[in-house]
């Protein structure tokens, strides 16, 4: 034996409001809404800018560090491919790498310490 389920679909009770009577309350409600609407105000962007010297110091020594670190990167890059073409294994050339990447993040540390 089977089920069958049967959805019964709500029947309205009330016609359809004509399209002009629709269209003219979706307009009160667009009016009502505009009225009440208070678009925000743009004051500018100095107002959200902080130029305070603390924040200043403090990205300038995030960047210092940062590229003092890339190039310490950059340059034992360049040194352990130097050791791998003459011979030295991937692990020297992977020590001197991090070993330059290393030097150069404390070489950054170290230009802006107070």
């Amino acid at each position: 034996m089977s089920n069958f389920v049967s959805i019964d679909f709500p029947i309205r009770c009330t016609p359809p409001k004509p399209l002009q009577q629709r269209s003219e309350e979706l307009k009160k409600k667009l009016e009502r809404f505009e009225s009440q609407y208070k678009p925000p105000v743009y004051t500018g962007p100095e107002d959200r800018v902080d130029h305070s010297p603390q924040l200043e110091a403090a990205t300038r020594s995030i960047l210092t560090t940062g590229a003092t670190t890339a190039y310490g990167a950059l340059n034992g890059l360049l040194l352990g491919g130097a050791l791998t073409m003459c011979g030295a294994s991937a692990s020297t050339a992977t020590a001197a790498m991090t070993l330059c990447a290393g030097v150069g993040f404390l070489v950054g540390i170290s230009l802006n310490r107070p």
